[in-house]
This record gives C-alpha cells, sequence and structure tokens, in this order.
C-alpha cells in the first residue's frame, strides 16, 4: 500500500481505521501510555504519515535502478485530520519535529528474532519499513548494530570524566581506544557486506531513489496548518 500509492485511498475510505487513529489524538488516551508505547505510536502514526503523502509518489526501480517497476504519482501536501491531529499531539508531548526521525527509524523499531540472542544483524529485525525492500531493513540494522557497540564506548568516557587519579584516567582511556576499535571493527564490514551475489546488502540505487525519498524532510499541511 505505501509503495504503489494506495493507502491513502485506503485510509481515506476507511471510517472505523480513521476513528482508531483520531482516539490517538485524545488526552486521556495519550496520558495512559509510558515512554515506550508513546515511541511505538509516534513511529507507527509518522510512518503511516509518509506512506499516506509519499506512496507512489517517487516510483519504484529494481535494485540496479535500470528498470522503472512503478511509475511515480503526485505527492501529496496535505494530511487529514484524523491523521495530523495524533501525528501533532504526539509531536508535541515528545518535542520533536512531525516527521520520521532516527529515534522511531532506528532506536525503538527493532526487536529481537531470539530474545536471548545477541543484538547482531541475524537475530534483529524492523518493527517498521516503508518499501519493505531488505537494503531498507539492512540500513536501519546496520544504525541499531552501531549504537549497540557504540555503547561501550559511551560507558568507557562517562568512567574516564569520573576518573579521581591519573591511572584511573588511563586505565578508562585505554577502555575506550579498545571500544571505539571494536565498533570500527564490528561495524565497518557490515556497511560494506555483499550478498552471495555479490551484490551490496544495501544497494546505493534502492537508497538514494527508492528509500531515501521518502524520509526526506518536506512543507506539510496538517489539517490546514503548514509546517515544514
Amino acid at each position: 500500500l505505501a509503495i504503489d500509492g494506495r493507502m491513502h485511498i485506503r485510509m481515506d475510505s476507511d471510517k472505523d481505521l480513521q476513528a482508531r487513529l483520531a482516539c490517538c489524538a485524545e488526552p486521556a488516551t495519550i496520558a495512559a501510555l509510558d515512554e515506550a508505547q508513546l515511541e511505538r505510536a509516534f513511529a507507527v502514526v509518522t510512518y503511516t504519515m509518509v506512506a499516506y503523502l509519499r506512496g507512489g509518489a517517487h516510483g519504484y526501480a529494481d535494485a540496479s535502478n535500470l528498470r522503472q517497476v512503478l511509475p511515480p504519482k503526485p505527492e501529496l501536501n496535505e494530511l487529514p485530520d484524523y491523521l495530523a491531529k495524533p501525528v501533532l499531539a504526539l509531536s508535541e508531548l515528545l518535542q520533536r519535529p512531525p516527521m520520521i526521525d532516527y529515534a522511531s527509524s532506528v532506536l525503538y523499531n527493532w526487536k529481537r528474532l531470539d530474545p536471548s540472542g545477541p543484538i547482531s544483524m541475524a537475530n534483529v529485525q524492523c518493527l517498521l519499513r516503508l518499501t519493505g525492500l531488505p537494503d531498507e531493513e539492512w540500513f536501519f540494522k546496520t544504525h541499531v548494530i552501531v549504537e549497540s557497540e557504540a555503547s561501550h564506548a559511551v560507558s568507557a568516557m562517562v568512567r574516564a570524566l569520573r576518573s579521581q587519579s591519573s591511572v584511573d584516567l588511563l586505565k578508562e582511556l585505554e577502555s575506550l581506544e579498545e571500544a571505539l576499535w571494536r565498533v570500527a571493527r564490528v561495524c565497518l564490514p557490515i556497511m560494506y557486506e555483499r550478498s552471495r551475489d555479490n551484490k551490496p546488502r544495501c544497494s546505493p540505487s534502492v537508497f538514494y531513489f527508492s528509500l531515501r525519498p521518502l524520509i526526506s524532510s518536506a512543507t506539510v499541511s496538517f489539517g490546514g496548518d503548514k509546517c515544514p
């Protein structure tokens, strides 16, 4: 629905779905949500917003971008109230712009396939995707792994700042050096990894022509109020 532009047609014709989305803007509903639920709600409504506005607007090409599978359609620039209100309500509460951001696409957009397993490319799955393409999955999962690995470096820096002696400081700086080496050792190969047929896991053409246009900024009218 998000790829071929049918999302807004489906939503504009489904009164039950509109009513359920509108409930997300009610103060009592939002007040009952904890932090994780708020982040999840914000991610769902902003992903839905992009699918509504931009579904089918940028065409769709195969991995080599040599063959256009679906021709582009006009991009919408106005959200109906039933979607605009929950987006703005959650955006105001979280103090973040009403758009897909890093938190909603990476930090709060993954799960472990094996709950007891490691945070790795093989054991992490994105919860929400716009294109459904493995390239998009690989792109955002890479960020999840970078965040996980970089946590060791952040912890080392905090300990270094709290050091009470030069000996402790030197020890933590050595830990920081090791942690940064680990980030490079684990994450750089993931960024350049290729599949068995020697194609990049995240094709540059898919990223630039299919994914990036969907997540770029725009000026949108939220039920009559324009917001960049």
